[in-house]
């Protein structure tokens, strides 16, 4: 590889010499977040710092299909809250992509899994960390999270999307994990 990885006001990933072929690209494009989640391995919040622009990301989706990439997961913080980020997932699909949307699911509505739909995005990943409402609304730190979540799931599902729950599997919730399979499976996921 001739050049290092890409930072902030950089729109290279590497020189076409690079041997390197990430089949799938998991992508933090933002740290703002509506949630205030005590486990975040990004400290997200509610400022955006270092964003890449959209140009400076659509750039590196370009060089993501001449790398070989196949699947493209469009995460955060909460992505959704990028106003750019329909734009994003369009160019993503437009080259061929899987494109997935990892959410918390509180900004999800019919009109943003329609829009998911017409732009290309195939999945979306619903964070829900307990079955229990009330614990998973402390692991997220936000108010009524788990219902949005679940909602959420389901207009997906609703629109045609191909939906998972992703859990943060913790002390306070390893013993959880049998059922958070069985809730999966009884959402649809």
């Amino acid at each position: 590889m001739d050049e290092a990885p890409t930072e902030k006001g950089s729109a290279s990933v590497a020189s076409g010499s690079s041997e390197f072929r990430p089949s799938l690209v998991s992508w933090n494009l933002t740290k703002r977040c509506n949630l205030r989640c005590p486990h975040c391995y990004l400290s997200a919040g509610k400022k955006a710092e270092a964003e890449l622009t959209t140009e400076e990301c659509l750039g590196l989706i370009d060089e993501m299909k001449a790398l070989g990439t196949e699947m493209v997961i469009l995460t955060g913080g909460e992505p959704l809250l990028r106003k750019d980020i329909f734009d994003i997932a369009t160019r993503s699909a437009e080259h061929g992509f899987w494109v997935v949307m990892g959410t918390n699911g509180v900004l999800v509505d019919d009109r943003v899994a329609q829009r998911m739909v017409d732009c290309g995005v195939k999945g979306v990943g619903i964070s829900i960390d307990s079955v229990d409402p009330a614990k998973h609304n402390s692991f997220r730190g936000g108010p009524n999270s788990w219902e949005h979540s679940v909602r959420a799931l389901e207009v997906c599902r609703r629109h045609g999307l191909e939906v998972l729950v992703q859990s943060t599997v913790m002390a306070e919730n390893y013993d959880e994990v049998p059922r958070l399979i069985d809730f999966a499976r009884e959402i649809g996921a």
